[in-house]
């Protein structure tokens, strides 16, 4: 009993808890910290769980189909197509350009797969699913009061906003978009629940949650997660097609554009009329374009995990430029041409095979449950919602959707009451020991390639800090530790190379400046700094290589050209 406790208590955890932490107020410290900490919960909830099956707890004869999931291997429908998804994710690394970034993706993936398996096999009663789905509506609650209140102007966290983001809703995710293809997949399941209570006053109770939760979605202003909700209520109308339903989606449509006209202001008119001021659309299609480009080089098996943003410079089309000057993007912009990229066309099939098994079968469980039938209607199109939206943004990239995804997809499995699944028996003592092993692969994983990131993540930030307030020894030692905690950490050698450069200890200025830029080739920061310390030292050549190589990346770079011309005519007055 106390191991199912320590389970059910984890999984909760993840899902509540993973979206609302942050640790500091740079992009990095929403993700990491929620990476880790789903990682780490998952590794308990796993251990617990791999010390259950140690000690052989099999159920009795009797119980009911769910209870009897609690055996130690649980075949759902989506294991051949989980099984052909890894294999692809791990053929991609023959491409790689830096095995540590890939590992870091593959750690996350491998993440999401285990907890996917730990809740389909571990809630044991149906009031154990209800709690988890409470959890994540409950958790998109807490997100939404607090983006409504920074709207309103109450900045509870001190993000490093860009100029033109300032007007944004950030809270614990980082940017609107974030926020709302989060929200996204949480009112379909609230709107789940609240279909499902059969107490008049639950129903208001959770219509209020919902209606919360969407004056927030809508005051992110993002167009692509409307669209995204839109196409999921839809579904779900066509899902359940009643009159009540229609009716209540009519009633919510109606609620929405009341909300909107109360709060928006006519922003939301002006949304739709403005022209492409930002060029977002454009440099959207620019992204696309160059990303093409990538995966015709290896269009099977893919360039690697997470190598897009490493790539993207070689491969950027001229428009790019034009259209954002100075921008080098992280994520493709539509998750589907991202995994072409970076795992393949075979694993974007093995991805999609596994979204049509899923999707086939809560179909199934909505066609043959009255019980289940609006929770999984709720999770579904609560994933249908973030596969719109990726489309044109990259939820799946992101540690809180794509982990609500899987959290989704297991919770379905698991409310099917054991339906196209099959309990495993009790394992031998080989079969045992090779689930250990596994357990052991993953906390090295979690280990080296989420906790260390983070931990450097965070001297990182203190040597920043440090380097404001005018303590420069203080920061030199804290960026140290930042890379040797995480060597592939581009921004922490790059910013010690030029710290040892101010400092005039050029030998090692070179060495982390060289290591930065073998991590990320077209690092422009470091090229750059690099080229000013071979000037320093008189080594003109070499650093009118660098800043040709920079203006081979990006012509419209003014600084670097300007470099170029201060490095021919020193070289020409040199003796």
């Amino acid at each position: 009993m106390m191991l199912d406790k320590i389970i059910l208590i984890g999984l909760i955890g993840i899902v509540f808890f993973v979206p609302v932490v942050v640790t500091d107020s740079t992009t990095v410290g929403f993700t990491l910290p929620k990476q880790l900490l789903a990682q780490v919960l998952l590794s308990i909830v796993i251990l617990a769980w791999m010390i259950k099956v140690r000690k052989g707890t099999v159920p009795k004869q009797g119980q009911s189909p769910r209870e009897n999931r609690t055996v130690p291997i649980l075949k759902t429908p989506l294991d051949m197509a989980i099984i052909v998804f890894l294999i692809f994710v791990l053929a991609s690394f023959r491409n790689t350009t830096n095995s540590s970034v890939s590992l870091k993706g593959f750690t996350n993936i491998v993440g999401y797969v285990l907890l996917y398996y730990m809740i389909a096999g571990n809630l044991k009663k149906y009031e154990h699913i209800r709690w988890m789905a409470g959890a994540i509506v409950l958790a998109g609650l807490f997100v939404s009061i607090l983006g409504i209140f920074e709207y309103m102007g109450f900045n509870i966290f001190k993000w490093e906003k860009p100029v033109t983001q300032q007007v944004q809703m950030w809270v614990t995710m980082g940017n609107s978009n974030a926020v709302a293809q989060y929200l996204i997949m949480v009112i379909p399941v609230a709107i789940g629940i609240m279909l499902h209570s059969k107490n008049f006053k639950w129903m208001i109770v959770w219509a209020c949650i919902i209606s919360i939760i969407g004056s927030c979605l809508i005051l992110t202003f993002a167009k692509g997660a409307w669209l995204g909700l839109s196409g999921a209520l839809l579904f779900f109308v066509a899902l359940n097609a009643r009159k009540k339903v229609a009716l209540m989606f009519l009633t919510g449509v109606a609620a929405v554009l009341f909300i909107t006209g109360l709060f928006a202001n006519g922003r939301l008119t002006q949304i739709f009329r403005e022209e492409d001021k930002d060029a977002t659309f454009s440099g959207r299609v620019a992204m696309w374009q160059s990303s093409i480009k990538m995966i015709q080089v290896h269009p099977f098996l893919g360039s690697g995990l997470n190598n897009f943003y490493l790539l993207f410079p070689k491969f950027q089309v001229s428009k790019f430029n034009e259209v954002l000057p100075n921008r080098r993007p992280m994520q493709v912009h539509n998750d589907y041409i991202q995994l072409a990229v970076e795992v393949g066309i075979l694993g974007l099939a093995a991805f999609l095979w596994i979204v049509v098994r899923y999707m086939k079968y809560g179909m199934s469980i909505i066609k043959s449950s009255n019980r289940d039938k609006w929770l999984t209607s709720g999770l579904v199109c609560g994933i249908i919602a973030l596969l719109i939206h990726s489309l044109t943004d990259f939820g799946l990239q992101m540690p809180t959707p794509a982990m609500m995804m899987w959290a989704f997809m297991g919770i379905t499995v698991a409310a099917g009451e054991g339906k196209g699944t099959v309990p495993g028996k009790r394992d031998s003592p080989r079969r045992q020991g090779f689930l250990w092993v596994i357990y052991a692969i993953f906390v090295i994983l979690v280990l080296n390639y989420s906790l260390m990131p983070f931990m450097a993540h965070l001297a990182y930030q203190r040597g920043n800090e440090l380097i404001v307030s005018g303590r420069l020894k203080s920061a030199v030692k804290e960026y140290e530790k930042a890379v040797r905690l995480d060597n592939s950490l581009t921004d922490g050698h790059s910013t010690l190379g030029s710290v040892y450069a101010e400092q005039g200890l050029y030998d090692k200025a070179i060495e982390e400046l060289k290591k930065a830029v073998q991590i990320d080739n077209y690092n422009i920061e470091a090229r750059i700094s690099l080229a000013g310390v071979h000037r320093r030292l008189g080594e003109y050549d070499k650093s009118v290589d660098e800043l040709k190589f920079v203006i081979d990346i990006n012509p419209n770079l003014t600084l670097a050209r300007s470099l170029l011309e201060m490095v021919y005519e020193e070289a020409k007055r040199a003796p």
